[in-house]
């Protein structure tokens, strides 16, 4: 049953204003952008253009810069993420080509599929938004939004994609599957320029754990893994089915560069998740009705596996820890177990099938002392006349960890020697806090320059406090290598003292040259430029099961939701992969079921980035309707 909505110009008229309605949002948040409001802004109307030039290759476009364009890390927390500015472009100039058809051309039309999705989506945002008008109203009820967000843009992007394809869902994921090809290019040149700049060399290293530019892992988690296992099915089935010619060696290039990148990651979930994708495409290949391969197929496809071969060799047994963590896996279980166990001790208040709220677990996980304690927390508070301030916490009890937790901010290119950190902080009770500089993409030190100091008791309403200078000690950043000048390095401030919290008033960071190197110090532009950043002690940000976590933060309804999209899913894409095996519909189908596993052991619902991919991933699955005739190539 379709139930086409022709309106003729109510129709146009209804698309224009949302047009109008995405972009005034957009423009405003780009004008807000903490880095450069008139690039932002340049940007947001270049691909509101190019949607509304080419429909469908809006698609393309938005896939391919997904993976990259969070800059969450250099711009600190503002009203919106570059992310919704992509969306809301996207959307513009979709919407405004729409408005401009004919009555009879490249309208939305609402399908059950498409009702089952939002269907779904509303179970998601009713049980997320739920404990709002409870009898215990949500500890952060500002995350609500964030952590609810993807799917209402999922919601908006889908149709509006539908109809810029006329309906054609197999067009649509073929489409998506090129501008993820894209994306995994340019995630596997983030990760290599990570690795030679930790290094010197483009290899997987022992001990360390490539992120890219998934910046929402600076609170651990596994971004980079949940991109991954909804991009390489569908790379994957693209090469399977692909003739040989030039396409064919670059895909071929494209997954020698996805392994390498998925050894970097160092995870067995994901390793998991993906192979067994692959067994699955392999069974849908097998089903092909082909003539045999040339001796060229065969020597090309011999060549690909051998250096596939080699290539997973290496990163298991010389270029990770990825052997040594495949065998700890039975170990590791317990302590697994350990952490759901305590997870659902927060649901202990509450009624069944009753969530915590969206976006709520890590403020009630992490405030209790124990185990699963938080390393420290960040909090930005007005204050008066002086505008707002972060007040930074050490850890509940455990002295051990303050160090794994800090108020960070992004630095480029250390110069050679010492350097001064001048610092105003206040705190109420004496305080223990690191001061350090280390080269660091974003997990792991490489070199540092650091300081214990001690923070005297102070009248909280002297502000600011007085101005202490402090000489940092350690590394002199010595030129190591021809990256050592634009090498990215972070500075950090830890409270070390358990149950201390102070108020910084103002920062700066003072190098050889005599250049201050930190941008708002004194935080008279808020928050802009400053993250909280971890290096440890994760739990209580993650929960590390996506379904567990729809439990805990959306209640029954929540993870209900989750759990029939994911199987009408699966269902549909399984549906369409048996009646046409040539179909875009095993790699999508594939793609569903690595999120399924990976899902087992690997969260994503705190990150709104890696929701929407999510969720798109699956509507587009869901989309898909059996073919018998009509194939389609990439």
């Amino acid at each position: 049953m379709v139930a086409h909505l022709r309106g003729g110009g109510a129709w146009r008229a209804a698309a224009l204003l949302g047009a109008l309605g995405a972009a005034g949002l957009g423009l405003w948040w780009a004008g807000q952008h903490p880095l450069g409001p008139g690039w932002a802004v340049v940007a947001f109307i270049a691909i509101a253009a190019l949607a509304a030039a080419r429909p469908t290759g809006s698609v393309l476009v938005f896939a391919s810069l997904l993976p990259v364009v969070d800059l969450g890390l250099q711009t600190g927390p503002w009203a919106a993420e570059e992310t919704d500015l992509l969306v809301l472009a996207t959307a513009t100039g979709v919407l405004a080509r729409l408005a401009v058809r004919s009555a009879d051309a490249g309208l939305p039309s609402l399908t059950r599929r498409l009702a089952v999705f939002w269907l779904c989506g509303a179970l998601v945002l009713l049980g997320g938004a739920a404990p709002v008008w409870g009898a215990a109203p949500p500890a952060e009820p500002g995350l609500l939004w964030p952590a609810s967000k993807a799917f209402v843009w999922a919601s908006l992007l889908l149709p509006l994609w539908l109809a810029a394809h006329a309906g054609d869902a197999e067009r649509l994921a073929w489409r998506w599957t090129l501008g993820q090809a894209l994306g995994l290019a340019l995630v596997g040149g983030t990760v290599l320029l990570e690795l030679v700049g930790f290094s010197g060399w483009p290899l997987a290293l022992p001990g360390y754990r490539a992120v890219g530019w998934f910046w929402e892992m600076r609170l651990g988690g596994g971004a980079i893994d949940v991109y991954l296992a909804c991009t390489l099915p569908l790379t994957a089935w693209a090469l399977l089915r692909e003739r040989p010619g030039r396409r064919w060696w670059v895909l071929a290039g494209l997954h020698l560069l996805a392994l390498q990148v998925l050894v970097a990651t160092q995870s067995r979930a994901l390793v998991v998740a993906a192979a067994v994708a692959i067994v699955l495409l392999l069974a849908c290949a097998a089903r092909w009705p082909t003539p045999g391969w040339s001796r060229r197929q065969r020597w090309r496809w011999a060549l690909f596996a051998g250096l596939l071969t080699a290539q997973l060799g290496w990163g298991l047994y010389m270029g990770s820890d990825l052997q040594q963590r495949l065998a700890t896996s039975a170990g590791d279980l317990g302590s697994r177990l350990r952490h759901w166990g305590h997870a659902l001790d927060t649901l202990a208040d509450r009624p069944i099938g009753w969530g915590l709220g969206a976006g709520q677990l890590p403020a009630r996980y992490g405030a209790v002392p124990g185990e699963g304690e938080f390393p420290g927390r960040l909090e930005w508070r007005r204050e008066g006349q002086g505008g707002v301030r972060p007040w930074l916490s050490g850890p509940l009890s455990d002295p051990r960890i303050g160090h794994l937790f800090g108020l960070s901010q992004r630095l480029h290119g250390l110069q050679p020697g010492g350097h001064t950190v001048r610092w105003a902080i206040a705190a109420s009770q004496p305080a223990t806090l690191l001061l350090s500089v280390c080269e660091r993409h974003l997990l792991y030190d490489r070199r540092c320059q650091w300081r214990r100091v001690q923070v005297p008791v102070s009248e909280a309403s002297v502000s600011p406090a007085p101005l202490v200078e402090t000489v940092l000690r350690g590394s002199a950043f010595e030129r190591d290598g021809w990256l050592a000048s634009v090498r990215p390095a972070m500075l950090g401030v830890s409270v070390l003292t358990p149950g201390a919290t102070v108020r910084v008033d103002r920062l700066e960071l003072w190098d050889t040259s005599g250049r201050q190197r930190l941008a708002n110090s004194d935080f008279s532009a808020g928050a802009a430029r400053w993250v909280g950043a971890a290096q440890g002690r994760f739990e209580p940000w993650h929960v590390d099961n996506l379904y567990l976590e729809f439990l805990l933060e959306r209640g029954a309804p929540g993870l209900a939701g989750l759990l029939v999209l994911l199987g009408a899913a699966l269902l549909a894409g399984w549906r369409a992969s048996r009646a046409d095996p040539w179909s875009a519909a095993p790699g999508m189908l594939a793609a569903a079921l690595a999120l399924g596993l990976l899902g087992l052991l690997i969260s994503s619902a705190e990150m709104p980035r890696l929701m929407l991919l999510v969720w798109l991933g699956l509507g587009m699955c869901l989309q898909l309707k059996p073919k018998t005739s009509h194939k389609v190539r990439m």
